[in-house]
């Protein structure tokens, strides 16, 4: 797949505001460096929390996360799904086996059929659209979007990638309202593109299971 970026599409700092991603004709808006990573958590939350790698059994592997003691993890079907109730941000995770040549699209089109709401980067809510750099291994896209919600905005991150004989997805979900809904989900998927993202890690069998503990 080759990624190209539209005018609508240039950077996520075009996500500031709905209305850049329409135009595309004012400046983006500056924002600060990628060292200084902007909470997921709403705005006024603890600026003391950081973000911290968080183990999940269930994917299995690791995931680094902003305040990651306010996370709540629960298995749907074959997904890993977590919650962030202060700042209504779901992430979605699952790895499977699939045919050893398999294709990102086809493991697109194999999560879709199993969790339908996965998010649509539609067109016109895209704002970005890069390689997917994680887990290792894995060769995919990570595609962020922003589109009008009922009274607010609603962000989207959802990467998919395919390996030799196995598929991952990765679904990053946010809403705001209010005045500034627009900037502060577009800091949360930023967050989510540049921190979140890039840092899946996924165990290997001899990695997470020690063989005196192996079923025979």
């Amino acid at each position: 797949m080759t990624f190209t970026h539209s005018c609508r599409a240039r950077s996520l700092q075009l996500a500031l505001g709905l209305g850049a991603i329409a135009s595309c004709g004012a400046p983006p808006a500056p924002i600060s460096p990628r060292s200084e990573p902007p909470a997921v958590a709403p705005q006024g939350s603890d600026s003391a929390v950081g973000f911290a790698s968080v183990e999940l059994a269930t994917l299995p592997g690791r995931v680094t996360l902003h305040d990651p003691g306010r996370w709540r993890a629960t298995s749907v079907g074959s997904f890993t799904v977590l919650e962030h109730a202060p700042s209504r941000s779901t992430l979605t995770l699952r790895v499977w086996r699939s045919a050893r040549l398999v294709r990102p699209e086809e493991c697109e089109a194999e999560a879709r059929l199993a969790r339908p709401n996965l998010p649509r980067p539609d067109p016109d809510a895209l704002v970005d659209l890069r390689e997917l750099e994680a887990p290792e291994g894995f060769a995919g896209s990570l595609a962020v979007g922003v589109e009008p919600a009922p009274n607010g905005t609603h962000g989207f991150v959802l990467g998919v990638g395919a390996a030799v004989g196995r598929c991952f997805v990765f679904a990053f979900d946010t809403t705001a309202d209010g005045a500034d809904a627009a900037t502060t989900v577009a800091e949360r998927l930023r967050a989510a593109a540049d921190q979140i993202a890039p840092s899946v890690m996924l165990r290997d069998v001899d990695e997470r299971v020690r063989p005196e503990h192996m079923l025979q």
